[in-house]
């Protein structure tokens, strides 16, 4: 089953690439079980280790998308609260503890 490195893996063969990126929370009673937040595109920077600024000592993946060298639109991904993760060749998505996702799609 793919786990948080397997979609930070995707995530690296797409860098220089243009992406979009779907961020909602999950909602079992549609269709297809989750209701999209926001939605935006941009290139795919590389994925960097940052520090959790809520909790000491531990480390999440940043995920930079955007146009600009410096630019501040992108996610974070935080491995330990990842609780689904599905990967395919036409995009990957991931899913957190408080039933919140990020999809992107080369």
């Amino acid at each position: 089953m793919p786990d948080a490195h397997d979609f930070l893996t995707f995530l690296g063969e797409h860098t220089g690439k243009v992406v979009t990126v779907e961020v909602g929370v999950r909602a079992d009673d549609l269709p297809n079980h989750s209701r999209q937040g926001a939605v935006f595109y941009g290139v795919m920077g590389p994925v960097q280790m940052a520090d959790d600024e809520d909790r000491a000592g531990r480390a999440v993946a940043w995920v930079p998308v955007g146009s600009q060298e410096g630019q501040r639109m992108g996610f974070y991904v935080e491995s330990d609260r990842t609780t689904e993760v599905v990967v395919h060749h036409i995009g990957s998505k991931i899913w957190f503890e408080d039933d919140h996702y990020v999809c992107v799609m080369p």
